[in-house]
């Protein structure tokens, strides 16, 4: 692979088989006021990698089947923080052994939309991602009850095109919000991620679309330089989407 930086590794760096195979190396030092005993490793990219301190292993994200087991992609969701026991003014060398693989429908590594190989990071973190989560969890369910609420409406009276829009608008945002934490809380391969990314694009490309159709639809009667304003925002939005690269 040769001297590079990890915000360099591409596909162009593959083998003959799409395999992305390599070594790299950072030396750091801690400063005196970091706290230490919550000092932790993650890594969240699709990379499988050997983490070594110093020459001595510290853990492996994935299976980069150096150790004669088949390869296994680390999950970019992990939430594994792995602590770490350093010293304050002291360097360190940290070497990471990365295997990466070609997407298989794009011409890109798997990592590439995960770059972030590995974090130092304080171990509090998980909880404050616990809150945010939680807090994901509450807004979806209120957006989905306002979804429902909008089809009912609507049903109830369909001559009333704003009420369809809103309902569509809602179910799609309800959609975005609810795919990225089902990602977040699971345990999927690339492929069912790569999949799911997909149908979170299709959700914010439907929210950005219908939203100011919806608002056009409001101003219609009342304001006509604004709701024509608005629907071309829309359909504008709507024909770009056409050319968006998922």
């Amino acid at each position: 692979m040769g001297h590079t930086r990890p915000s360099n590794l591409s596909v162009n760096m593959v083998d003959e088989t799409g395999k992305l195979e390599g070594w790299l190396r950072i030396k750091i030092k801690l400063s005196s006021d970091i706290d230490i005993k919550t000092l932790s490793f993650i890594s969240r990219t699709w990379a499988a990698m050997d983490v070594f301190i110093d020459g001595k292993p510290l853990h492996s994200f994935g299976n980069t089947g150096s150790n004669d087991f088949p390869f296994t992609e680390n999950n970019n969701f992990n939430n594994e923080f792995i602590h770490l026991q350093l010293e304050p003014q002291k360097e360190y060398l940290i070497a990471l052994h990365i295997v990466d693989y070609k997407d298989p429908i794009f011409n890109k590594l798997k990592s590439t939309s995960y770059i972030n190989l590995f974090t130092l990071a304080d171990s509090k973190f998980l909880g404050i991602e616990r809150m945010f989560l939680m807090a994901g969890s509450f807004i979806s369910a209120v957006i989905a009850t306002l979804a429902l609420l909008f089809w009912f409406l609507y049903f109830q009276n369909s001559k009333e095109e704003h009420l369809l829009l809103l309902a569509i608008m809602l179910s799609c945002l309800c959609g975005n919000i609810t795919i990225s934490l089902i990602q977040i809380l699971s345990s999927f391969s690339y492929s069912v991620i790569a999949g799911l990314d997909f149908v979170i694009k299709i959700c914010t490309y439907g929210v950005a679309t219908i939203m100011p159709l919806t608002l056009a639809k409001v101003f219609e009667r009342k304001n006509k330089p604004v709701f024509k304003i608005l629907r071309i925002i829309g359909y504008r939005i709507w024909y770009l989407g056409l050319y968006f690269e998922y």
